[in-house]
């Protein structure tokens, strides 16, 4: 899709640009003077702030119009496969209504959760994508969460998650893959996995929809977990996705 590719690469413009801009601003919330020493010292340098500001407001506007639309999953989806994290399996136990139970609930599809509380990209490679039965349609990858808290160095992340993309592609599984909720130092991590989504065909779905579930009142324990809030919304986001009519895969334009 030639969104995700505009925005794939213009992340490698705004992702650094973003994080540095992060940088003057806290240096002045830390450093009030610094501004008064910029206008005392030398108008040069209030113009070359301003220029900075306005570049980085204009990077930020121009990637906002190449945003990722909204995917869906394939039509007639009557099986899906969760590999990830804590986010899906939960951390009350068996009896929890984690989203995935709240899909199936609402949708009658036969909803296979492999994740693991605490799993990160390189343990769902070897604990999970082993278990992905060959006769569920779909496989949602809801995982890397626990990746950006270590962190895992970049190259290991792309590394594990092109070793699982390629695993599940090469079986013939459709794959849809959720987009991590960076912040701007951890911008890397986004890149790697539009990247990759391109690479293998992925079903994309942007970060919007996980920061939406996580932004909204009541849905978070912790910031990090779903409350049962949180698993309802999250389900209802998932089921949306499964009902929109348009379809949104990453390919190079011909």
């Amino acid at each position: 899709m030639a969104h995700l590719i505009q925005a794939n690469r213009l992340s490698k413009i705004w992702g650094p640009a973003l994080f540095a801009y992060s940088l003057v601003i806290i240096l002045f919330a830390v450093w009030p003077a610094g501004s008064w020493y910029i206008r005392k010292r030398s108008i040069k340098l209030l113009r070359g702030y301003s220029i900075v500001n306005l570049l980085v407001i204009a990077i930020l506007l121009v990637s906002f119009s190449y945003r990722i639309a909204l995917p869906t999953f394939p039509e007639d989806v009557q099986s899906i496969c969760i590999v990830g994290d804590s986010i899906s399996e939960g951390i009350g136990g068996p009896s929890e209504r984690t989203w995935p139970k709240v899909l199936s609930e609402n949708t009658g599809i036969d909803v296979l959760n492999l994740a693991v509380s605490g799993a990160t990209v390189n343990s769902a490679l070897h604990k999970q994508i082993p278990k992905v039965p060959n006769d569920h349609q779909l496989v949602l990858l809801e995982i890397g969460g626990n990746d950006l808290f270590g962190p895992t160095p970049t190259k290991a992340f792309r590394n594990d998650l092109d070793s699982i993309l390629t695993e599940l592609k090469s079986s013939g599984h459709q794959v849809a893959m959720f987009e991590l909720p960076v912040l701007p130092w951890q911008w890397q991590y986004s890149r790697i996995q539009r990247e990759l989504a391109i690479k293998h065909g992925v079903i994309f779905i942007p970060k919007r929809v996980m920061v939406s579930v996580f932004s909204s009142k009541d849905t978070t324990s912790d910031l990090a977990h779903l409350t049962e809030n949180g698993h309802q919304l999250m389900a209802e986001k998932v089921q949306h996705l499964l009902t929109n009519p348009q379809q949104t895969r990453p390919q190079e334009n011909p």
